[in-house]
């Protein structure tokens, strides 16, 4: 399921034109700039929680997604195409 999850949210950003870095591990870190606070609130309005990262060196904007279990990443990704793309 992590490799699926991964996928899934990986093509997700490319369509969305979010900068990530690919990984192998169970998260991906992904660079949402000037929109993270944005991202982040807007999911855990919607109960999905990602993991700021912006603190970390060379992280400014960065929050770490989880990949695990399709379903929740399936949740994540729909939560993130309607802060993102601006749906109520």
């Amino acid at each position: 399921q992590v490799r699926e999850s991964r996928r899934l949210l990986c093509a997700t950003l490319d369509r969305l034109d979010v900068k990530y870095w690919p990984s192998s591990a169970n998260f991906v870190l992904a660079r949402f700039g000037r929109n993270l606070e944005r991202v982040i609130g807007g999911l855990a309005t919607r109960q999905v929680a990602i993991r700021d990262r912006s603190g970390d060196p060379g992280c400014q904007g960065c929050a770490r997604i989880t990949t695990g279990v399709v379903e929740h990443t399936t949740r994540c990704v729909e939560a993130l195409e309607e802060v993102l793309c601006g749906a109520a």
